[in-house]
Order: structure tokens, then sequence, then C-alpha cells
């Protein structure tokens, strides 16, 4: 649905897609003309912004001929950007793939080779993000938390970037910032030479707002909002109500917005390690829906748990079980627990339970 933006309301209206739980991406031309929706099959339509009619269908020249399906599935179109000028259609897949599509002759190209010389596909996982950081470079992100600058004029040598737990959208900032924005995490770098400056360690919950000004970025979830100063990277104060409280006899045992588990007890506060961090996955739709602390046997236990999605379309609940001796705080371990309590393997989910610093 597009709006008018003076008066909000509708201006036009298409039925993008059967299914109520897809979501298309979508890209507007850098002069408002154009709206690049993904299609079916790999293809992708071009729209009157103005008006809503279909202009054109770009199709997929590399799964064209497929015939069972496969390869549309993996050609699947899940980011779109247009470059500065408006005449290149930079094309992220389901399958890894980025390929460039000129809007003039409709030649298409994939890019290849970034992280890995013997690589075949831009990436290993679903492509989230794509954004042209001036008009000579083309940046991406995928599920494979990796980031790849992408030189678009010779000499054309990709540089890599890793990007803990992934990214779902880039965006270029003030003060020469580009924000790579994940589900319960973020990275912000300075471009154009692409390097980062600091992770933004994990949100309580899924990111559901983001906000700069000249000097800071600010990201919020459903329990707080947590700033950094643009410029530095570094937090500033929060005063966040905490994830999870238990109070044992003689201490308090808080989860803050940070993560960071800490045990206040005869006026010393001591923060144990390492951070709980609730479990995720690939796709990148790993929800952390709630967190628990529990003390038996010696042993403290701290439960966060997340909505992962196992399949196409099925999700199920895994929680990261961290524990440490109490009271002396010494950690014991950390497992991952489908949601019928089974202990899963590592191979069993792409990221298990992590005992590093975020």
């Amino acid at each position: 649905m597009a709006l008018d933006a003076n008066t909000l309301k509708a201006r036009w209206h298409v039925q993008l897609s059967a299914a109520a739980w897809s979501l298309e991406p979508l890209a507007l031309s850098p002069n408002g003309q154009h709206l690049a929706v993904a299609g079916q099959n790999g293809a992708v339509r071009l729209l009157s912004a103005q008006s809503g009619r279909w202009v054109n269908t770009l199709q997929h020249p590399f799964y064209r001929d497929q015939k069972d399906g496969s390869g549309d599935f993996f050609a699947t179109p899940t980011a779109l950007a247009f470059s500065p000028d408006g005449r290149t259609l930079a094309i992220g897949s389901r399958g890894g793939g980025v390929r460039l599509r000129s809007l003039a002759n409709g030649q298409e190209r994939q890019l290849s080779g970034g992280c890995t010389a013997a690589r075949t596909a831009a990436h290993l996982g679903p492509v989230r993000g794509l954004l042209f950081t001036d008009a000579g470079t083309l940046v991406s992100t995928a599920n494979d938390e990796q980031l790849v600058a992408w030189p678009l004029r010779p000499p054309r040598q990709a540089r890599c970037l890793s990007l803990p737990g992934g990214a779902t959208s880039l965006h270029l900032l003030p003060q020469g910032r580009l924000l790579a924005l994940g589900v319960t995490s973020s990275t912000l770098l300075h471009w154009p030479e692409v390097t980062r400056l600091a992770r933004l360690a994990p949100l309580g919950s899924a990111l559901v707002r983001w906000q700069i000004t000249d000097t800071t970025l600010a990201l919020s979830d459903q329990h707080s909002t947590r700033r950094w100063g643009l410029l530095s990277a570094a937090p500033l104060p929060s005063t966040a109500l905490p994830l999870a409280t238990f109070h044992p006899t003689g201490a308090t045992v808080t989860i803050g917005d940070d993560l960071r588990v800490r045990v206040k007890a005869a006026g010393h506060t001591r923060v144990l390690w390492p951070p709980a961090v609730a479990p995720a996955n690939l796709d990148g739709l790993g929800v952390p829906v709630g967190w628990q602390v529990r003390l038996k046997g010696g042993q403290l236990t701290v439960s966060a748990t997340s909505n992962v999605r196992t399949m196409t379309n099925g999700t199920t609940d895994f929680t990261n079980n961290y524990v440490w001796a109490w009271p002396s705080g010494r950690f014991l371990g950390c497992r991952t627990l489908h949601g019928d309590g089974d202990n899963l393997s590592i191979a069993s989910l792409p990221v298990p339970c992590r005992t590093r610093e975020p």
C-alpha cells in the first residue's frame, strides 16, 4: 500500500503475495519513480511508484529453466537495492547469490568469490542486506555472519568482515557511519572504508525501533532503549529494568539489558561470565521470548529461550541453559535444549550456546 506523504491516505494498493506470512523485499529508485518488488520464481517486478501499475518483470536468467522448483526457491529475492544513478538493481537471493541487473539493457552478472575464492555464490545463506555506499561500492550481508564490500570498478577485490549475529538490513548514517541492523544485535561501521567500530551488544529481545541524532544512536527492544555515541561507538548510560530478577537467600541475581548476569551479596556486585545469550539461527529469526533464573543443588541456572525458525514455515522454542556453581560463580557450562526438553548436539542448531563475549 502506498500512502500520501501529506495526508497519510492510501494512494494505491497492490496484492504482492497470496501467503499471509510472506514479506517481500522492496526498493525505491533514487528518483522516486519506480518500486522494485520481489516476485515469484526468482523474478523482480517493477511498479510505478506514482500509480502502482506494473512496468516490467525482470526474470532471473540463471533459474528460468529449472523444472523441479528447487532452483526457483533458492533464487527467491530476499534483498533489493538501486544504485545511486538508478540504472542498476542489486538483487540478493535466498540461496546466497547477489546479482547486478542493468535496467538499460537487461544484462546481469553474478558476484562471487567474496570471502572464499572458490565460492560460487556471494554468501552461504539468505542475503538480508544490500546497500550502495556510493556509485562504486555495493555492501551485502547475509545469515552467514559475513559483510562483503564489492568494488564495482576494477580492481574488483572484495573485502570481507565478520559480522557476529548477522544482519537484516543496512543503513547509511551521518558522520560517516554504516549501521548493520540484526534481529537482537547490530554492528556500527565506518564507511566508505567499511571497517568495524563496535558491535552493539545483543538486546534483551527483538529490535523494534532505532533512532539517530547527530551524535547518538539508540536501539530499542521490547524492554528498554540503549544508546551509543555515534562517533565513538561508546555505550551511554542505561537505566533499563532488568530482564529477570531472582532472590536466593542473602543475594539478588539480575539479568541486565546488556545480558550480563550480576550477583549482589553483602554489599558487593559480581558479574558472572559469560553473558546469557538466547538461541539464534542462520535464518536470522531467533526471537527471545523469556528469561528465568533458578537455584537448585548448588547450581545457579539462567535459561534464555527463543522462538527459532526450523523450517521454511515452522518455528519452535529452544533454550540456552547457562549454569554456574553457587555461590562461587564458577562457570560450569551451557547447553541448548529443544522445546520438549531434549539436549541438542552442537550440530542441531546453526548457532549453539555462546560461551564467549557477544
